[in-house]
């Protein structure tokens, strides 16, 4: 089952998509991260850095990551993704699929399950984030939580952070009730890194691990 599901995974990723540009968006977090924070340990207190999200694509797929600098978490070889990191996020654009990686008891586990399609309404306006045209759109879940996303048409890659995937552009600002975050881009470049799926990783499927926890 295993070897089946690697075949399906390298079919679904494509040896080309290699030799693609690769580009990475930078969101600051107006939701949690605009107030400066502090953390006292004895009679020294420290200022607290301010987290960056950041989200690399290619026309293949789209890699999440919390905060660091995207040079961080390259490998030796300049592959993005080799290593799992907690909460990070991985979106294949084929398959639709969304796999993340949750730190439990000293380890990461690599859970995979399926992007939700969210009904998402369309409003017509309008406006500019870092020089895109960027439209509204949003989403209210089954517990009148709101997501909130402005994507750009301009890049039709319909990735964004986390669970901001499937709409007709790039989001490049999202608001989310569920996680509590309103992520807004402050740029977009394009890097050197290439973008790999481990699929030689051990994967748990959502529903098996709902029930071990």
């Amino acid at each position: 089952m295993k070897a089946f599901i690697c075949i399906v995974l390298s079919l679904a990723i494509g040896y080309s998509s290699f030799s693609q540009n690769t580009y990475c968006v930078t969101y600051k977090d107006f939701g949690r991260n605009d107030e400066i924070s502090y953390a006292k340990v004895g009679n020294i207190t420290f200022q607290m850095d301010k987290v960056d999200y950041l989200l690399a694509f290619n026309d293949t797929m789209a890699i999440s990551f919390f905060g660091g600098s995207i040079k961080h978490y390259k490998n030796a070889e300049n592959f993005l993704g080799k290593k799992i990191t907690s909460h990070s996020s991985y979106f294949l654009n084929k398959s639709k699929s969304l796999y993340v990686g949750i730190s439990l008891s000293k380890r990461i586990l690599f859970i995979a399950r399926y992007s939700k399609r969210y009904s998402w309404n369309f409003v017509d306006t309008s406006k500019k984030i870092i020089n895109y045209i960027c439209k509204l759109a949003y989403h209210v879940t089954s517990k009148n939580d709101t997501l909130i996303a402005w994507y750009s048409p301009d890049v039709q890659f319909g990735y964004g952070f986390q669970e901001f995937n499937g709409l007709p552009g790039l989001v490049l600002e999202s608001i989310s009730q569920v996680s509590n975050r309103h992520l807004i881009a402050t740029k977009i470049e394009k890097i050197d890194q290439k973008l790999y799926f481990p699929f030689d990783k051990k994967i748990y499927y959502h529903q098996d691990w709902i029930k071990t926890r």
